[in-house]
């Protein structure tokens, strides 16, 4: 059963990660970005709600209705140990993104990633309203800690990974469709 499970995951991740373009479109990507960003909780999560609401019809739609699957596996989190931040960590990477995605972005980003989707699905209902944003509340204080996982050690070890079909370089080896990083060499 929970093979099924991994195989359903992994295809659903493969078909966000072919599409073109990313749900959260190229040209809004850096947006979102500096958005995650932002001190002042309420402030991000106003400007996160309008940059969503501000996506074509077709991917705000896909978006919503995936952060809602997304909310329900959360909702039985004490059964199935996915919680929003087990669900960002996985889907993430693959949701934000950019069409050409490169390394450094990858690793630089990874932490609003998946600050990104957690926060959409820990607060799906807000985002998703239909209502309009009428001197509506958000449904956060006025600080919301952000842990920020260091990624500083993570930069210098980039140059040392093989990209996604560069078998022959050497400096990474793929098991599983994952890349592993190896050191240049080992004595």
């Amino acid at each position: 059963r929970w093979q099924d499970l991994n195989v359903i995951s992994s295809l659903l991740k493969s078909f966000f990660r072919k599409l073109p373009e990313p749900l959260f479109t190229d040209d809004k990507y850096n947006d979102f970005i500096e958005a995650n960003r932002i001190e002042d909780a309420r402030e991000r999560m106003r400007t996160l709600r309008k940059l969503i609401r501000d996506l074509p019809g077709h991917y705000y739609e896909t978006l919503k209705f995936l952060v809602g699957h997304l909310k329900t596996i959360a909702d039985h989190s004490e059964k199935n140990k996915m919680e929003p931040r087990n669900l960002a960590l996985v889907f993430g990477p693959t949701l934000v993104r950019t069409s050409e995605d490169n390394m450094t972005d990858m690793v630089t980003h990874m932490p609003d990633r998946y600050k990104i989707v957690e926060t959409l699905i820990q607060h799906s209902d807000w985002f998703f309203s239909d209502e309009e944003d009428k001197g509506e509340r958000t449904p956060v204080g006025d600080k919301e800690p952000q842990a920020v996982p260091n990624i500083e050690y993570l930069l210098p070890n980039i140059g040392r990974t093989v990209p996604p079909g560069d078998p022959g370089s050497g400096g990474g080896v793929r098991r599983g469709g994952r890349l592993t990083c190896l050191p240049e060499s080992v004595d």
